[in-house]
């Protein structure tokens, strides 16, 4: 059965969703997710994206497993997950064909894409 080893925070700001945070905990990013939330009127949705690796065929599968917004912004069905709906934990790995997998490759290259733009957003802002 897949393992989840790494869990992402993404924000909505201005429209754009940001990733701001990874960590290998998924209690840690619920965590930090939930109080962000609450303090950053600012932040209009954020989200727990659990990445799910199945050894075997060299697939990584992101499920979502917590998303709270502040507005009926339609949800981003790259990442919307149908089998856990908004603020419900997620249990295992995605049901066969729910999500597209993505290669090791893809997922690497878009992570550290993510954080180059989140840092340079930072840099910018400073």
């Amino acid at each position: 059965m897949p393992n989840a080893n790494t869990y992402e925070i993404h924000i909505r700001r201005d429209g754009e969703w940001m990733l701001i945070a990874v960590h290998s905990e998924e209690e840690k990013s619920r965590q930090q997710a939930e109080s962000m939330y609450g303090k950053k009127p600012e932040i209009m949705g954020i989200k727990v994206i659990g990445h799910y690796i199945d050894e075997k065929a060299g697939e990584v599968y992101p499920k979502t497993l917590l998303e709270m917004s502040r507005d009926a912004a339609p949800p981003n069905p790259d990442t919307a997950d149908e089998a856990a709906g908004p603020d419900q934990p997620a249990e295992g790995p995605p049901a066969s064909g729910s999500q597209k997998p993505l290669s090791r490759k893809a997922l690497a290259y878009g992570g550290a894409a993510a954080m180059a733009a989140v840092l340079m957003a930072l840099f910018v802002a400073s």
